[in-house]
């Protein structure tokens, strides 16, 4: 038990660590698009260009490693990294091809998509998104790739690089919002999401890289395990995908209560996501590629103490959070978001929110 406890506090620490780099540059992003455009329309079209490319490329970052790390946990714990490799390369080309077929397919219906999830705010403020909507949907190729190679980094327990990503992102958005957000307003943060995305996508390639990888073109759609690995997305994609989608429903009803509502509404959430992200998602990160490898070992009773002692963890951590986060909603926000354009009203909208949700 003590030396599961150790390898979850470890590397949950690990994880959290770079976790915590991540809000802490996210929360600073989103500090100079509030300075910079406030809370309003502007704001309100790049969250609903964002909302769809952002449920998409959600769903893969949440279930890839639920169905990656257990299938190379196997193939790594018997050392045959050549067959665990052959497997990686056809998953790549066939997601590249399946995911670039998305993004146009987004692309091409943003006309459609955009002004259905808004059907309450200003024709101006539609356009806008729309316009956004083509860049944000190329984040899906991008985080869908690097969701795949990070997963295959946690089933070699290496959390370091694949736990690194929202920072290089973040990083490198706010890079091109400084620089660019007077000569092409709120459209540079997409693009800055955009190329910080493809950059992620590069760091976790050179990590495994280290490892003897190497891509070349391979396609093979007939591949057994290739369509075990699509099977076993199927009924998790479908259940996630019900679940996320009243993020679309927030934008449909927000949308007729005015300008900026979207954008509190989202905000709210996302510090609610950030500061779970760091603790509990920590936890949960962690310990899943340690149940595949007990798994591939048959050992049901190390798996049992696993779940319980991260289960014990969560609550420790969790309720405290909690807590906290009702009793300092607004104080929190006056303090991160509270200068520039970004009002005390705004604040306020923002802290009820928090302590709802």
């Amino acid at each position: 038990m003590s030396s599961t406890r150790h390898y979850i506090f470890k590397n949950a620490s690990i994880s959290a660590t770079l976790a915590g780099l991540g809000v802490v540059s996210g929360l600073i992003l989103d500090a100079l698009i509030l300075n910079a455009f406030g809370v309003g329309s502007q704001t309100d079209a790049f969250f609903t260009a964002l909302t769809v490319p952002l449920l998409i490329s959600t769903i893969f970052s949440i279930q890839s490693p639920k169905v990656l790390i257990p299938v190379f946990t196997e193939y790594f714990s018997h050392n045959d990294y050549a067959a665990a490799w052959d497997l990686l390369r056809n998953l790549l080309t066939t997601a590249f091809c399946a995911l670039v077929g998305i993004c146009l397919l987004g692309v091409t219906l943003s006309t459609i998509i955009v002004p259905l999830q808004i059907p309450g705010l200003e024709p101006k403020t539609i356009a806008a998104a729309v316009e956004m909507s083509r860049i944000c949907f190329w984040l899906i190729l991008c985080q869908g790739l690097a969701s795949i190679l990070s997963s295959v980094l946690y089933a070699q327990h290496r959390y370091l690089v694949s736990s690194f990503g929202k920072v290089v992102t973040n990083t490198l958005t706010i890079i091109a919002l400084i620089f660019g957000h007077g000569h092409w307003g709120i459209q540079v943060v997409a693009a800055g999401m955009l190329f910080g995305s493809f950059v992620q996508v590069v760091v976790l390639a050179s990590a495994l890289s280290t490892h003897n990888f190497r891509y070349r073109w391979v396609l093979k759609p007939s591949d057994p395990k290739l369509r075990e690995i699509v099977r076993s997305f199927r009924n998790p994609l479908a259940g996630h995908v019900l679940v996320e989608s009243g993020v679309i429903l927030q934008n449909v009803l927000g949308s007729f209560l005015g300008s900026g509502s979207l954008t509190a509404m989202r905000y709210a959430s996302r510090i609610i996501q950030a500061i779970a992200g760091i603790l509990v998602g920590s936890v949960v990160q962690v310990t899943f590629p340690l149940l595949a490898k007990q798994a591939a070992a048959n050992d049901l009773r190390a798996q049992r103490k696993t779940l319980l002692e991260s289960f014990r963890i969560l609550i420790f951590i969790g309720v405290p959070v909690c807590i906290w986060l009702i009793l300092a909603a607004e104080p929190l926000v006056v303090l991160l978001f509270e200068r520039g354009e970004f009002s005390r009203a705004d604040a306020a909208l923002i802290a009820l929110l928090i302590q709802i949700l």
